[in-house]
């Protein structure tokens, strides 16, 4: 009954996680990909790609198809799903084309057509070459053990039974003034010996265990699926519960990911925060237009133009118009912000991009921190007095940016230097504005000769899409800062709660983000996850350190900042840690003693106490005090399992039961089905009916195990399972990224 129950339940709960599992990869794997179909950019959904669309990649796009690299500025992809390597591979139109699905932009942007798709990618196929077999989860690799070894304590009971049932019956049978003489019939006793150790070995095997394992996953399943956390490996169930640490990036996690640009100085001129009724709405689905009868008034018109080619030239993100709300943001969120600040003020970016001659671009990277875009100035044919024939447009982090610019643009728009009183202001107001938890996003340009460009490999026509590969180090110098924009990522609503929540079960959350300092501690106050005494650092200063400073302010590590999220009510536990810790053995041991000392006193005791018939002279119990046993025994085991809702020294048993309507159903039936076999088993399980006075000396006898649960608690245990601060605290990755 126990194989086919397990049987049942396993093979439903594969058929549910597949089920629920089939819907999440639609929802996954069919993500929002760029092409260009028909000489316009659209987004569409990564299934409805065909072959010989023209897809757009940047850094952190997955390939869902395979396909041929036709154009690419530092386009590096990460193939280690595929081949192994850790390394990525640079990918041009020459030498390296091919594009495999299933792998990652790790750097660059570029354009593939796609070549192959579904079941006919490289990916698809190795898929469906793949039969993964199911492994055990840890808790059910230790109860194998732990039931192996009940097993093998079970076996060596049962032979030390037989060896003393035989010996005493020998000396019995054989020896003494009663002796017998050996015939075979008496060996029926050796058989009846034998089935007593069988039965022994059975009973000491904890059949029970696997189905016990596999309805209590299942249910964990079912509840975090009720928290729309799908989970299709059982091992999460037990392996999210055992986190000590949440180390979470900020943007899109943390924050909503929906960037609007709040405040900031254009050529020379302060423009504040939108009006409140726009902050209220940024939380959801504003945009920085929202602020455009703020920020319009208070940009520089003259500013206007260098401002709209600086912003819509030097990006790659772009706003899909709808018929009804805010255009949808595709692409990088800060990007979008900022060309919804321009399209505000009246700047059609599609058009300045468009008309646009790009010479070479430089995409953002981690070390750098900034993007950079080549354009030419004149693509006609400069007059006597025009300007440099190409100009920079250079945007990024905005301390780094700065430290590249000498001069800034005025609301007269003309240069006038920085001198280091100047730059201390600029410096104050990104401080000012990361402290309200705004990133600070610096816009620059530079004018350059002919000998600050490296020449083109063929010739640039007038379509913004031929570009040259840009050379390693940009001729990012001597700039002009148009403008420093602070953009807000409002915080989830619900991340403070969960951050407190998890607080509360003793798991550490630490904030790990790429942005300055002053906004990553004014967010991760919001966020609950920087407390007075938290230490917060940058990525820089964090790798300098020794080993001995890191183990320092390890536990006081918030965030990190400038560098390369199951929600628990209890401390969790390691993958590694004792399926029976102290606390449990020291439940098991006052409840074995304690079921003995109840058990065997009903069997002596308990004629004289209660009025029951007495045992007979070679020791067997008559059936009512049997069936008292029996029943006492069912009772006790009853009343326990109320102890053992609580694994820890918490004294409340009872706690939240009422909602436990799985746990008060078993009790109920096993109850009743207790019952039934006592007043109905009859001779099939060797019972008889008891009396209302003999049921009320085995329930209140079983129910003694509550009482005893309580007295249990207060002997103190938790100096011997404590774990060292070493376990419980790992290190986090010194990377950058």
């Amino acid at each position: 009954m126990a194989v086919l129950i397990v049987s049942c339940v396993t093979a439903g709960n594969n058929y549910s996680q597949e089920k629920q599992f089939r819907g999440l990869n639609q929802t996954e794997l069919n993500k929002k990909v760029k092409v260009i179909r028909g000489g316009e950019k659209k987004e569409i959904n990564s299934f409805d790609l065909l072959v010989g669309d023209i897809m757009l990649l940047e850094k952190g796009d997955m390939i869902p198809t395979d396909g041929l690299c036709i154009e690419s500025i530092g386009l590096h992809v990460d193939e280690s799903s595929v081949s192994g390597e850790s390394d990525s591979v640079e990918k041009d139109n020459k030498e390296h084309p091919v594009m495999l699905a299933g792998c990652h932009v790790s750097d660059g942007i570029g354009r593939m057509m796609v070549t192959g798709t579904g079941e006919n990618s490289t990916w698809g196929r190795t898929l469906a070459h793949l039969s993964s077999d199911r492994e055990d989860t840890p808790l059910q690799e230790k109860l194998e053990v732990m039931a192996t070894q009940i097993g093998k304590i079970g076996l060596g009971v049962a032979i030390l039974t037989f060896i003393a049932l035989t010996i005493f019956w020998c000396v019995e049978t054989y020896s003494g003034p009663n002796k017998a003489s050996f015939q075979f019939g008496q060996l029926t006793a050796l058989l009846n010996f034998f089935i007593i150790a069988v039965t022994i070995v059975v009973v000491a095997v904890p059949e029970g265990l696997p189905l016990a394992v596999t309805i209590s996953l299942a249910y964990s399943m079912k509840k975090m699926m009720k928290d729309n956390n799908l989970v299709r490996r059982l091992q999460a169930c037990e392996t999210m519960g055992g986190a000590t640490n949440i180390c979470s990036d900020k943007t899109g996690t943390l924050t909503t990911n929906n960037m609007t640009v709040m405040e900031g100085w254009i050529c020379g001129s302060r423009f504040g925060a939108p009006s409140s009724s726009s902050s209220s709405s940024s939380s959801s689905s504003s945009s920085p237009s929202s602020s455009s009868s703020s920020s319009s008034s208070r940009i520089p018109t003259s500013c206007y133009q260098i401002l709209g080619q600086a912003i819509a030239i030097n990006s790659t993100a772009y706003l899909q118009k709808r018929r009804v709300g805010a255009p949808v943001q595709v692409g990088n969120k800060t990007e979008c912000a900022m060309l919804s600040l321009i399209e505000s003020l009246g700047i059609d970016y599609s058009s300045v991009r468009d008309s646009a001659v790009i010479h070479q671009l430089y995409p953002f990277t981690s070390d750098r921190k900034r993007m950079s875009t080549i354009v030419r100035n004149n693509p006609s044919p400069p007059s006597s007095s025009s300007a440099a024939p190409y100009r920079i447009y250079t945007k990024g982090a905005s301390e780094m940016v700065l430290q590249l610019c000498t001069t800034y643009l005025t609301a007269e728009g003309t240069k006038a230097p920085i001198d280091s009183s100047f730059s201390s202001h600029l410096n104050s107001l990104i401080d000012e504005m990361a402290v309200k938890g705004l990133r600070t996003i610096c816009i620059a340009y530079a004018d350059l000769s002919s000998s600050d460009v490296e020449k083109p490999s063929s010739p640039s026509s007038s379509s913004s899409s031929q570009v040259t590969k840009a050379p390693i180090t940009a001729p990012e110098r001597n700039m002009t800062c148009i403008g420093i924009v602070g953009i807000k990522d409002p915080v989830r609503q619900e991340v403070p709660g969960a951050v407190g929540l998890c607080q509360s079960a003793g798991i550490i959350v630490r904030m790990v983000t790429g942005d300055n300092i002053s906004t990553a501690k004014t967010i991760a106050r919001e966020c609950g996850i920087l407390t007075p005494d938290g230490v917060a650092i940058e990525g820089s200063e964090f790798r300098e350190m020794s080993d001995e400073d890191i183990d320092r302010i390890l536990p006081r590590l918030q965030v990190l900042a400038r560098s390369t999220p199951d929600l628990l009510l209890r401390k969790p536990y390691g993958a590694k840690e004792p399926l029976i810790s102290t606390i449990m053995w020291r439940n098991i041991f006052v409840q074995v003693f304690f079921q003995l000392f109840i058990l065997l006193g009903l069997l002596y005791a308990g004629p004289s106490i209660f009025n029951l018939p007495v045992p007979s002279d070679d020791g067997d119990a008559p059936e009512v005090l049997s069936t008292m046993i029996f029943n006492t025994f069912v009772f006790l085991q009853l009343f326990n399992e109320f102890n053992a809702r609580v694994v820890t020294s918490a004294m409340n048993v009872f706690e939240g039961v009422h909602k436990n309507l799985i746990f008060l159903s078993i009790i109920i039936i096993t109850a009743f089905a207790q019952a039934f076999l006592i007043q109905f088993g009859g001779s099939f399980v060797k019972t008889l009916p008891l009396s209302s006075s003999e049921w009320g000396i085995c329930i209140c006898l079983g129910l003694c195990s509550i009482p005893l649960g309580f007295m249990m608690r207060l002997i103190p245990v938790d100096r011997f399972s404590r774990v060292t601060k070493s376990e419980r605290q790992p290190l986090l990755s010194q990377s950058d990224d």
